[in-house]
């Protein structure tokens, strides 16, 4: 667990960055993982696979923290990635509640 003030520190903003309804910046930690596997990447150091153990860990993580099983969580590159096949299963003439936006 991580306290508020370490917490804190985990972020590099620039002063008076507040986009963060747009997009958010990532932790330092965070922000070295991903190079690193980006090095990893470039050099041809390892294979997909390392990554997918790194995304079980995530599913893991959020599955844990939401109170649900591991397997009862997708992981895609994009929400419509994800939802398209569900919205393409619907029946003609489903009705489906979404927001006005």
């Amino acid at each position: 667990m991580v306290d508020f003030a370490e917490g804190e520190r985990l972020w590099d903003p620039e002063p008076g960055w507040l986009n963060t309804a747009s997009y958010g910046i990532p932790p330092g930690l965070a922000f070295d993982a991903l190079q690193s596997a980006l090095a990893e990447w470039r050099r041809g150091a390892n294979g997909w696979d390392k990554w997918d153990r790194s995304t079980d860990r995530a599913r893991g993580a959020f599955a844990r923290l939401v109170g649900v099983a591991p397997d009862d969580v997708a992981v895609g590159a994009s929400a419509s990635q994800v939802l398209a096949p569900v919205a393409a299963s619907l029946p003609p003439g489903s009705r489906v509640v979404v927001p006005d936006i």
